[in-house]
């Protein structure tokens, strides 16, 4: 494989989606593939791979020890994320899904693949997402003790 088949497939992911995926001067392409989720595709030319990205938001530090082990989980033989990686910037909270590849020779094989990230990258979307709701609701019911009952007698 070659950039040049590289750049053959992101032709007919272009053709196909009707979004122009053209890759800028370090072979990345920036895809916005959900409401808020962008997919990053960069063509590695020494390795003749590729590595697919997504950045899936920042974790509540209420939230993280408990997203951390499930993301240890799932990362354990890539069970939990199709073979690909979840990592967390110890600084930011930010959480990436990445998966790297040799670039395979058939089109449909490598669109297979990218759906499949693309599918991981929104359930760890979500569960992240869901993570800090739940962290949010258990911080302001430490604050105010009477919020649970409050809600329970709204409902």
């Amino acid at each position: 494989m070659s950039k040049v088949n590289f750049n053959n497939w992101l032709a007919a992911l272009s053709e196909a989606s009707g979004v122009n995926c053209v890759p800028d001067e370090d072979n990345l392409v920036i895809l916005e593939v959900e409401d808020g989720l962008n997919a990053n595709l960069q063509y590695q030319e020494n390795l003749d791979s590729i590595y697919i990205f997504y950045e899936l938001g920042t974790v509540n530090s209420k939230a993280l020890p408990e997203l951390a082990v499930k993301m240890l989980n799932a990362n354990l033989f890539g069970l939990g994320t199709g073979g690909g990686t979840l990592a967390l910037d110890e600084e930011t909270l930010e959480v990436v899904f990445s998966y790297r590849m040799d670039l395979p020779k058939e089109n449909a094989r490598l669109t297979q693949i990218f759906e499949n990230t693309m599918n991981v990258a929104a359930s760890w979307k979500d569960e992240i997402t869901l993570a800090n709701k739940q962290a949010l609701v258990e911080e302001s019911e430490s604050l105010d003790p009477n919020a649970q009952s409050f809600n329970m007698m709204s409902v």
